[in-house]
């Protein structure tokens, strides 16, 4: 599928400002079930006979991520994409035509400096997770920002240096915004991982203290040890995020190899089969799979629940994370590995929600 495309939305609730969009894709219509109570016998199921856009879903317009910035910290964001700068100005979405994407920060490694890579605007791979996040078509938080934080190109090794100082410049960035009576929530989607490390471990959980949200991955390179392997999952109220199939099974890359999950696991997404921008092409559409995207899409949710006008746009990563818990559907996904929590992802939905002080999830990634 290429742009121009007519995507339409259909107001279907107004007390709650329900809109249906169509085309849409199925990790969008998953996400958007709003069922609470039903048995793995009574509840829908994607249908497999569709493809790419042959679904619809379902958002809130009053929560779409207004006035919260996403920084993603990978290999750089092409902001000219359609997906960030062909904003429609329409009464449902009601977004600007601005693009939400500014130009930021380039942190690439000295080996790399230089180098004509290096301040090539995307490999493809980080556009294509942003766009998932906030993109018009394919994404959650439709009137979030993205802010790329670029510390590697595509593939290249990743230099931990490199990392925690994008990292630490997404924190001054937001502070001097604070001092400047700028307080928009901002979200840290760190797209990659780093094997442990203290120091990173360290800029991280400072992150955290200064109520900056932080979502990741969960890889499957590190093996059945990865809650204790890669950072910062070790981290408290770090949100790190696995997948799933199409067929509600847990998202394993290498299905002859063991499933890897853990306690270090807050949520599940889909990350199978997913379309999205391609970051090299500006018009065309790709189909991704892998836990980069059931975070791009985690990531998006946590923006809607941020929105401005929310009650709860100024919570803690704690009490954010125990609010898209307590949300999420309950023992819907099989083929879970040993200790790895049944919650799959839903976005949010209804305008009204009274919070209720955590009480079922500790404070620790231990105790998730």
């Amino acid at each position: 599928m290429k742009w121009p495309f007519t995507l339409n939305t259909l107001l279907v609730a107004r007390a709650d400002m329900l809109v249906r969009q169509s085309p849409s894709t199925w990790a969008l219509n998953r996400i958007s079930w709003d069922l609470l109570d039903f048995t793995r016998d009574q509840r829908p199921v994607v249908d497999p006979a569709k493809t790419d856009f042959d679904f619809s879903s379902r958002y809130n317009r009053k929560y779409l991520g207004r006035n919260v910035d996403i920084y993603v910290v990978g290999s750089g964001i092409r902001c000219d994409a359609k997906e960030f700068s062909s904003r429609r100005k329409s009464s449902l979405l009601m977004s600007s035509s601005r693009a939400q994407c500014p130009d930021s920060a380039v942190f690439v490694h000295p080996d790399v400096e230089g180098n004509s890579k290096r301040n090539t605007p995307s490999d493809g791979m980080t556009t294509a997770m942003a766009a998932l996040a906030i993109g018009e078509l394919v994404g959650v938080a439709k009137e979030a920002r993205v802010i790329s934080v670029k510390v590697r190109y595509g593939r290249d090794v990743v230099h931990v240096s490199t990392v925690i100082t994008g990292l630490m410049w997404s924190f001054d960035k937001v502070r001097r915004q604070r001092s400047g009576q700028i307080d928009n929530p901002a979200i840290v989607f760190i797209h990659g991982w780093v094997s442990r490390n203290d120091a990173f471990d360290a800029a991280v959980a400072s992150l955290i203290r200064a109520k900056m949200h932080v979502a990741i991955p969960i890889s499957f390179d590190a093996g059945n040890d990865m809650c204790e392997i890669q950072s910062p999952l070790a981290v408290d109220d770090v949100f790190g995020v696995s997948g799933t199939t199409r067929n509600d099974e847990y998202f394993a890359p290498d299905k002859s190899k063991p499933a890897v999950g853990g306690s270090c696991v807050s949520m599940l997404a889909p990350a199978e089969q997913i379309p999205t921008i391609f970051g090299e092409a500006r018009e065309t559409f790709t189909i991704v799979s892998g836990t980069g995207a059931s975070t791009a899409l985690t990531v998006g949710v946590m923006a809607n629940w941020l929105s401005e006008g929310s009650k709860v746009r100024d919570f803690s990563p704690h009490e954010l994370r125990h609010v898209i818990q307590s949300m999420a559907g309950q023992d819907e996904i099989t083929r879970l590995p040993k200790g790895t929590q049944n919650l799959m992802l839903r976005n949010r939905l209804s305008s009204d929600w009274d919070y209720v002080p955590p009480h079922d999830h500790g404070s620790s990634n231990s105790e998730r």
